[in-house]
C-alpha cells in the first residue's frame, strides 16, 4: 500500500505488535494539501519492533504517525534522504533493549534512530523542511544520534528542517563523542546554512556525549527547550550567526551539569535560563573557550575564534560557577574570545567567582549586567556589573 500511495491516501495500520519491516519508498509524493498519512490505527496502539526502517527517498508530503517502535543495536529507524515536508509525530522511539555502550575501546557500530541527508547517488538534491515534533525518544544506550541532520555532497547540509515539541530522555552512559541528542550538520558542510529549528522540547538525564545539542552549520535557532539533569552544555561547535533563545538550563544538583558552549562569529545568546547547575570549563553554565584557529586559515574541524558574540538577557541562579572565558585546554588553544558583548545580564549566586577569566579575553564590553553575592560568592575578573 505504501509502495503505490498518491496524494492524499491514509494507510491505517490495525492494533498490535508487528514484526520488523524494511520499506523503501522511492519519489512517493504527496501535496501540502493532501499529504499521504502512513499511521497507526490509535494513537500507541500499534508496536513496531526491533529493526524496523523507513527509507524515504526523494519523496514528499509524507506523515508517519502514532507508532510504538522498539529500537534494537545498530538500527536506523527512519532515513529521510533527498525528501521534504516529511512529518514523524506522536510516535514513541524506545531503545530500552539496545546494548549498552562501554568505553573500552573496542568498536561499535552507531545508531542513528533519525537521519535527514541527500541521497547517495545525488550530489544535488537537497533535504529540507522535514518535521520532527511530538514524539518521546528514550533509553538510548548505543553510540550516535536521536536525530541528525546532514546533508547532500558532504558540503550542504539540509534546510529548514524543524524539531519541536519533542521529549528526550535517558540517554546515556557517558561517551566521549558521537553520542549527541541531536546533531546539525558536521564539519565538513560547517559553511553552509541550516536556517535548523530547534524550539520547544524537553530534554531529561541525557548523559551521552559532552554536547546534548551539536550545531554544526551557521544560521540555526535553538530556542525555548528545556534542559534537565543533562550533563554536558548546548554547544554551537562549528558554523556562525546561530542563535540561542529563552531556553532554560536546570542542574537540579547534577553532576556536570552545563548552559551553553559556542565557537565561530556572529551567535547571539539571549533571554536563557541557569539555575543549579555544577558543570566547570567545558561545561560552565555560560563557556566561552579559546580557539586553536582563525576562522578561514585552517581545516573545517577545528575550533574557530570566538568573534562579535552578543551575551545578552540571560539569568543565573544559585550555579557552582558562572561565566567562564578563556579555557585553552591545557594550552592547545591560544585564540582567546574577540569582540563579546555581554549586556545586561544577571547573576545570583553563594560561592566561586560569578565570572572568570581563565585567559584574558580580547575587547569586551561588560554592560548593564546586576549581581547579587551572598555568602562565598565573589563578582570575579574584570567585569563591571550593578551589584548590591
Amino acid at each position: 500500500a505504501v509502495a503505490n500511495a498518491i496524494a492524499g491516501d491514509e494507510i491505517i495500520l490495525a492494533a498490535g505488535s508487528y514484526q520488523a519491516e524494511s520499506i523503501t519508498l522511492n519519489e512517493i509524493n504527496g501535496t501540502a494539501d493532501n499529504p499521504i498519512i502512513i499511521r497507526s490505527e490509535q494513537i500507541g496502539a500499534d508496536t513496531l519492533n526491533e529493526g524496523t526502517y523507513f527509507d524515504f527517498r526523494n519523496c514528499s508530503h509524507i506523515i508517519i504517525q502514532g507508532f510504538v517502535i522498539n529500537i534494537s543495536e545498530k538500527s536506523t529507524t527512519f532515513k529521510i534522504q533527498a525528501s521534504n515536508n516529511i512529518r514523524i509525530t506522536q510516535n514513541v522511539f524506545n531503545g530500552e533493549n539496545e546494548a549498552y555502550y562501554k568505553d573500552d575501546g573496542v568498536s561499535r557500530n552507531s545508531s542513528v534512530w533519525i537521519s535527514i541527508q541527500g541521497l547517495w547517488n545525488d550530489a544535488i538534491t537537497l533535504s529540507h523542511h522535514n518535521q520532527i515534533d511530538h514524539n518521546l525518544f528514550m533509553n538510548k544506550h548505543t553510540l550516535g544520534n536521536m536525530i541528525r541532520i546532514d546533508g547532500t555532497n558532504e558540503l550542504y547540509v539540509s534546510q529548514y528542517d524543524m524539531i519541536e515539541y519533542n521529549h528526550f530522555y535517558n540517554m546515556g552512559p557517558r561517551a566521549t563523542n558521537e553520542m549527541e541528542v541531536i546533531r546539525v550538520g558536521w564539519s565538513a558542510m560547517s559553511e553552509s546554512d541550516g536556517h535548523a529549528q530547534i524550539t520547544n522540547n524537553l530534554f531529561e538525564e541525557c548523559n551521552g556525549d559532552p554536547e546534548i545539542i551539536s550545531v554544526k552549520c551557521n544560521k540555526n535557532t535553538v530556542a525555548h527547550n528545556t534542559f534537565r539533569r543533562c550533563q554536558g552544555t548546548l554547544s554551537l561547535r562549528h558554523g556562525n550567526e546561530s542563535l540561542v533563545e529563552g531556553n532554560f538550563f536546570f542542574g537540579e544538583g547534577a553532576e556536570g551539569t552545563g548552559g551553553v558552549r559556542f565557537y565561530g562569529s556572529d551567535h547571539v545568546i539571549i533571554n536563557n535560563y541557569f539555575e543549579g547547575l555544577t558543570g566547570t570549563r567545558w561545561d560552565a553554565p555560560i563557556t566561552l573557550t579559546e580557539g586553536d584557529v582563525e576562522e578561514g586559515n585552517s581545516g573545517l574541524s577545528k575550533h574557530f575564534r570566538i568573534e562579535r558574540a552578543v551575551i545578552a538577557n540571560n539569568t543565573l541562579v544559585n550555579n557552582t560557577h558562572g561565566i567562564e572565558l578563556g579555557y585553552d585546554n591545557s594550552g592547545k588553544y591560544s585564540k582567546p574570545p574577540r569582540d563579546v558583548v555581554m549586556a545586561y545580564n544577571a547573576i545570583v549566586g553563594d560561592t566561586n567567582a560569578f565570572v572568570k577569566y581563565i585567559n584574558e579575553p580580547d575587547n569586551i564590553s561588560w554592560i548593564g549586567n546586576i549581581a547579587l553575592a551572598t555568602d562565598d560568592a565573589i563578582l570575579g575578573d574584570g567585569v563591571t556589573f550593578i551589584s548590591d
